[in-house]
């Protein structure tokens, strides 16, 4: 057959052709051309009944089947675009992805109808489908956001293949309160949220959740999971200490005030063994009542502690427990200030089997005003306690025996006539921390010291030895491994006569000797110096709670026997560190030469303090015993030597040196007058 040839512009069989296909013409008649073939060169329209094919000629460009309800294209680009218009491209149906082979992998369409290729079920009518219709690629990755600034893809979804997910590395809040926020540029700012920061390029990828997150598996961290409050089965949970786990289904343990219909009870520190652990993270627990069968631990307790049973409170003493300073004012200089603080007071004495505690805690008193004021001309020094309510009390003396059981003493303040504060701080302080360390920090200052016995004396015969009596010594933890009945006091035996350690005052060893050297001293070289003819020394004795006997040599040279004994009582002896250790026993005053010991020349010493013998109590063999240049009348021996507890009375003269004798009332002569300090 003849083709007949119609030229048209290329603009109007575009027109044509989309008029055909969208609009419906059906016939070549429609267009006034009676002829199936339209030429524009070098492409060829060629009609077919309700369908039509445009051509090069060669291959088939663009064919549309009616019957099939189909439109396609076949070129060597990519590229099919419209210009301009409200809506330049509308789908009726959905698009279908097909690879070069004519497979289909995907499709995008709007679900409704009954079209042949829609394959999902009725209930998305209406709904946007993206469907994967045969898995192409060899990873699962069906569906890409990619990024073509940064040549990433920041949202993969990959179709369940093995050991794969699906990845968005961004950010993602999830909540309805967001649909509601302002639509500027702070509409997706990461607000609203306490812990999470959206620094995805610097921490990670966050997400925010608005409401509930609920899984029916496994919730696993690598970090913390924090919560106001956990609900629910708490048997599978590990790490925590304890045999069994207790079942929280019916509890919520919160970080506020909470109600328990029973008891929280424990085996094995159990749960609040764990909760040791997050000591940073609980700040309060309300509960009724804790059975416990292991301990409860704390730095102290707070409250009303009537009803604890089995609790010593007999043991417990009235005194300060942490702050409490005293201190002058930094604005007004007659003023005080006291720091927060807290103590407590113990009645032990109205019931004595019950005492009743009480913990008293107070805020800082800033700028407080002593009501106690001093008269014209005088300072007075203000002792200052506080009562079990926490008011401040003031006394002008220090606190008797019973005012020290009923308050708790703070420290002292000095206060002139113009009521300015002259002087603030501690004073005597009951403290009620570890009271056994702070008997043993009595026990180190106050020193190791003779209880009864272990006198020094010559040996029987007229020699050089010397002999120590039994006796016993008290030194802190000597006697514990032998009898913890009795941990410190340790009875001694008899040495007679007694071989000793000579030692020098830095130390040094000289030698174990049972002979008295009257003819050296320690010069303060390390080595022995002799002592000038008919010069006096004077020589140091002491036990140790081993039974060591340790004799020191004289550190002094003296003119005279008079001028040795008066500097008994001022006598510097230098003690070496590791003598320290040993009780005191007496002082020897002997002369260069001497063959013999006279009983005389052995001089008491009762150990008071530690070192040097400032402190110490010395006696004469046959004179009266002095206390720091005072008489003593408390001593309970009877002998000769000393003046009995009982009264006494002295044949021979009494020497005070310029000293004074105190607290008498009268004073009684033999002739029968007396004098005394009140009518």
């Amino acid at each position: 057959m003849k083709t007949k040839k119609v030229n048209i512009s290329y603009s109007i069989l575009l027109v044509t052709l989309l008029s055909i296909a969208l609009v419906g013409a059906t016939t070549v008649s429609d267009l006034g051309i009676n002829t199936p073939y339209i030429n524009i060169d070098p492409y060829i329209l060629y009609v077919n009944g309700e369908d039509f094919t445009i051509s090069n000629g060669t291959t088939d460009i663009m064919v549309f089947n009616k019957s099939a309800n189909e439109m396609f294209f076949t070129t060597n680009t990519r590229t099919m675009g419209f210009t301009r218009g409200a809506s330049p491209l509308k789908l009726e149906e959905g698009l279908q992805f097909f690879d070069e082979d004519g497979t289909k992998h995907y499709s995008i369409y709007h679900a409704h109808g009954t079209e042949e290729w829609i394959n999902v079920s009725s209930i998305f009518e209406d709904a946007v489908v993206f469907e994967l219709e045969e898995e192409g690629n060899l990873y699962g990755m069906e569906w890409v956001l990619w990024d073509k600034t940064d040549q990433r893809p920041h949202l993969v979804v990959n179709h369940g293949a093995s050991s794969r997910a699906s990845i968005f590395d961004r950010s993602l809040m999830v909540g309805k309160s967001f649909g509601n926020a302002s639509l500027d540029e702070n509409y997706t700012l990461c607000e609203g949220f306490n812990l999470i920061d959206c620094m995805t390029s610097s921490t990670g990828a966050d997400l925010g959740v608005e409401d509930d997150i609920e899984a029916k598996g496994s919730i696993l961290a690598q970090e913390n999971i924090t919560a106001t409050y956990f609900i629910g089965d708490g048997s599978l949970l590990t790490g925590i200490s304890g045999t069994d786990a207790t079942n929280l289904t019916n509890y919520a343990l919160k970080n506020q005030s909470e109600i328990f219909a029973g008891n929280i009870t424990t085996s094995n520190y159990g749960f609040f063994g764990w909760l040791g652990s997050l000591a940073n993270r609980v700040t309060k627990l309300w509960v009724d009542e804790i059975n416990a069968t292991g301990n409860i631990s704390a730095d102290y307790f707070i409250g009303d502690g009537s009803e604890l049973t089995d609790v010593n409170t007999i043991t417990q003493s009235t005194g300060l427990i942490q702050g409490g300073a005293v201190s002058i004012n930094s604005g007004d200089n007659t003023l005080i200030d006291i720091s927060a603080g807290s103590g407590q007071v113990v009645d032990s004495t109205t019931n004595p089997d019950n005492p009743v505690l009480t913990t008293v805690t107070w805020t800082a008193k800033t700028g407080y005003n002593l009501a106690t004021t001093a008269s014209a001309g005088d300072v007075i020094a203000i002792f200052l306690s506080l009562d079990s309510s926490g008011n401040v009390v003031e006394r002008l003396e220090l606190p008797t025996p019973e005012e020290r059981r009923d308050t708790i003493d703070l420290g002292i303040a000095g206060r002139n006539d113009t009521n300015h504060i002259t002087f603030a701080g501690s004073g005597p302080l009951s403290i009620i921390h570890n009271p056994t360390s702070q008997l043993q920090d009595f026990f180190q200052a106050w020193g190791p010291f003779n209880v009864e016995g272990n006198q020094i004396q010559p040996n029987t015969g007229a020699d050089l030895q010397i002999k120590k009596l039994a006796g016993s010594v008290f030194r802190s933890g000597a006697n514990f491994q032998t009898d913890g009945k009795n941990p410190h006091i340790v009875d001694l035996a008899e040495q007679s006569p007694t071989t000793f350690n000579y030692k020098l005052s830095d130390g040094t060893d000289v030698t174990f000797s049972a002979y008295i050297d009257p003819d050296s001293y320690d010069d303060g070289t390390s080595t022995l110096a002799t002592v000038p003819n008919n010069k006096w020394t004077v020589q140091y004795v002491a036990v140790f709670a081993s039974g060591l006997v340790e004799v020191l040599y004289g550190q002094e040279v003296f003119d005279t026997e008079s001028d040795a004994v008066t500097t008994l009582s001022t006598m510097d002896f230098t003690i070496p560190t590791d003598s320290k250790g040993g009780v005191p026993l007496a002082y020897l005053v002997l002369q260069q030469s001497d063959t013999i010991l006279p009983e005389d020349r052995f001089y008491r010493i009762s150990r008071v303090g530690t070192g040097g013998t400032g402190g110490t109590t010395y006696s004469a063999g046959t004179g009266i015993e002095i206390s720091n240049s005072l008489i003593n009348l408390n001593t309970t021996y009877t002998d000769d030597r000393y003046v009995n507890i009982d009264g006494d009375n002295i044949t021979g003269n009494l020497n005070m040196t310029s000293n004074n004798i105190t607290s008498v009332d009268c004073i009684t002569f033999k002739s029968g007058g007396r004098i005394c300090n009140s009518p």
